[in-house]
């Protein structure tokens, strides 16, 4: 058995395309010591073929259909108010499935039974409701890229949402077939580990005597979590819910602490996408159009093909959108041009994950505010900054005593 990347597996995404080439079906994913899937060859019935390199995008960056960012982007909120509160921003990838006939397919990522992240394609005409909230780890591909060839073969429509390594993916799998196909690009801060995440799970539940119903990253319906808060929900079968603007898991994972290696030199964050249309959070917004901002949450969306443009007097019919410079987007959204940030101790992280439960490895490596500074920080601003005044008058009374 051997990785299909024998010397250099740090440029895996893990996207699956080679498994799914593979005329002898010889292919597997992997998990490794990390908790991320690779795909590992049966070397006793590799034919040599050669085929899963061939159509690895690792090896094929320029034969991929890469088109440029255009010069304006949009921001945009959903009208519909209760959509715009279950998304995670502004609700732009429900008004894009919205935007399609019931009939057509729209694979995203989801939980499943075990609370494990997954790609699945789903019909119908609420079909959004499946996808939406984002999921900050690593999905598990399945059979998508068999079943939407499949699908584009007989004649189907469909819509597919992921991170641009993973469509690079099925565009190269696919031969990059275009017709029938419209893909969503996620603006990508970097995949997490799913086995990390996995035991994260485990360590709630074993820690609350209950298995986990739900876990909502970013929750604007409660308290005063609302976009920017990237308030973590909890949801327990026993009925329990836990509601923490510091969850062990969100922090590590919004430092780059949990990063997939390939993540460290992402080759698809620069100004050519490989997307139809790309979607994200329009952070930085409010220091340009603070009239358009809203805490509820806005989006960014940046057309990329003639197909992403055409849909977007579509999208207009469901949200709010107002055309901006896309100098804008690119100086709140870092992964426009360079990779995510990732975190100094991640393979100190690692190496701990290795060897102890998950609970003592985050201990060691994710700072968390004391109860005390949490409760102050949930304090309203006028009064957080009066509590400040007063602290440093206490100080300057006792150095003058």
């Amino acid at each position: 058995m051997f990785c299909v990347y024998k010397e250099k597996k740090e440029l895996c995404t893990g996207c699956t395309s080679c498994v799914h080439i593979c005329p002898e079906k010889c292919i597997n994913m992997e998990l490794d010591e990390n908790g991320f899937m690779y795909p590992v060859v049966n070397e006793n019935d590799c034919s040599k073929c050669g085929l899963c390199l061939e159509n690895c995008p690792e090896n094929n960056h320029e034969t991929l259909n890469w088109e440029h960012i255009p010069e304006t982007c949009f921001a945009a909120k959903h009208k519909g108010r209760r959509i715009l509160m279950q998304s995670s921003s502004g609700g732009a990838f429900a008004a894009i499935t919205q935007c399609f006939d019931d009939n057509v397919i729209v694979y995203g990522a989801c939980y499943d039974e075990n609370m494990r992240v997954v790609h699945k394609g789903v019909v119908g005409k609420n079909k959004y409701k499946h996808f939406l909230k984002s999921k900050y780890v690593q999905s598990n591909l399945l059979d998508s890229f068999s079943e939407i060839k499949t699908l584009i073969k007989d004649g189907k429509e469909v819509v597919f949402s992921g991170t641009p390594c993973q469509i690079a993916g099925l565009k190269c799998y696919l031969g990059n077939v275009s017709q029938g196909l419209f893909c969503v690009e996620i603006l990508c801060h970097g995949v997490a580990s799913p086995s990390v995440f996995s035991d994260y799970i485990k360590y709630l539940e074993y820690s609350h005597k209950s298995k986990v119903a739900n876990f909502i990253f970013r929750d604007k319906r409660r308290g005063r979590g609302m976009w920017r808060e990237f308030l973590t929900t909890i949801e327990f079968e026993n009925g329990k819910k836990i509601c923490d603007r510091y969850d062990l898991y969100t922090l590590g994972y919004l430092s780059g602490l949990f990063a997939r290696e390939s993540c460290l030199t992402c080759p698809y964050t620069k100004s050519e996408r490989v997307g139809d249309i790309v979607i994200g959070d329009y952070w930085g917004l409010e220091k340009y159009r603070p009239d358009f901002c809203s805490n509820s949450g806005v989006s960014l969306v940046i057309p990329i093909t003639h197909a992403g443009r055409n849909l977007m007097e579509k999208i207009s019919q469901y949200m709010q959108i107002t055309e901006t410079p896309i100098s804008w987007a690119t100086a709140g959204n870092r992964v426009l041009s360079h990779p995510t940030k990732v975190h100094p101790i991640r393979e100190h992280f690692y190496k701990l994950y290795q060897k102890y439960p998950i609970d003592k490895a985050m201990a060691e490596c994710i700072h968390r505010p004391s109860l005390i500074q949490r409760m102050i920080l949930i304090l309203p601003i006028n009064l957080r900054i009066l509590l400040k005044k007063m602290r440093s008058c206490v100080k300057i009374h006792k150095i003058a005593r």
